[in-house]
C-alpha cells in the first residue's frame, strides 16, 4: 500500500501508518521511520512519483488559499488509484482558527472533491488540545475515488 502524507509536520502519523509512505511538509520535525520517504519543500509545489492508495491531509490544505488548493489539488488527486482513499482532517466552519486559514468546510471544496474523486462523508467532533487548553470544532472527510 502506497500513502501520501501532505503536510506531515512532526511525522507521527506517517511513522505509524503501515505500507510506503511518501511525507511531505515544508519542515520536517523528527526522523523518519524504514518505510517512509520524507521530502521537504511545499507539498504543492512537489510532485512524487506513482500512485497512491491513500492520500491524507491533516490540518494542512488550510494553510493554502482557495485559489491554490482549487488549482494544485486535483493534480495530486489525479495519482488517487480507483478505489482509493482520499482523506483529511480541518478545522469547522464555526471553529475561531479558520478565521485565520481558508475554510475547507464549504460547498467549493465539497464540490472539488466529488469532482475529482467522488462522493464523501464526514464527521463532526469536538476534541480538546492539551497543550492549549481549549477545545476545537474539526471535522474529517472521507472519500473514495470511483
Amino acid at each position: 500500500m502506497r500513502i501520501l502524507d501532505l503536510g506531515c509536520g512532526d511525522l507521527t502519523e506517517a511513522n505509524t501508518l503501515v505500507g510506503d509512505v511518501v511525507a511531505i511538509d515544508k519542515k520536517i520535525i523528527g526522523r523518519p521511520a524504514s518505510h517512509v520517504t520524507a521530502m521537504e519543500g511545499d507539498f504543492f509545489d512537489m510532485s512524487p512519483e506513482g500512485d497512491f492508495d491513500i492520500i491524507y491531509a491533516n490540518f494542512s490544505l488550510c494553510f493554502n488559499t482557495r485559489e491554490v488548493i482549487e488549482k494544485k489539488l486535483p493534480n495530486f488527486l489525479v495519482h488517487l488509484k480507483r478505489k482509493g482513499v482520499f482523506q483529511i482532517k480541518d478545522f469547522h466552519t464555526d471553529d475561531p482558527v479558520v478565521k485565520k486559514r481558508t475554510n475547507l468546510h464549504t460547498e467549493w471544496f465539497f464540490d472539488l472533491v466529488r469532482k475529482n474523486v467522488g462522493a464523501f462523508t464526514f464527521q463532526d467532533e469536538i476534541v480538546f488540545e492539551e497543550e492549549h487548553h481549549h477545545a476545537h470544532h474539526i471535522f474529517t472527510l472521507r472519500a473514495v475515488k470511483e
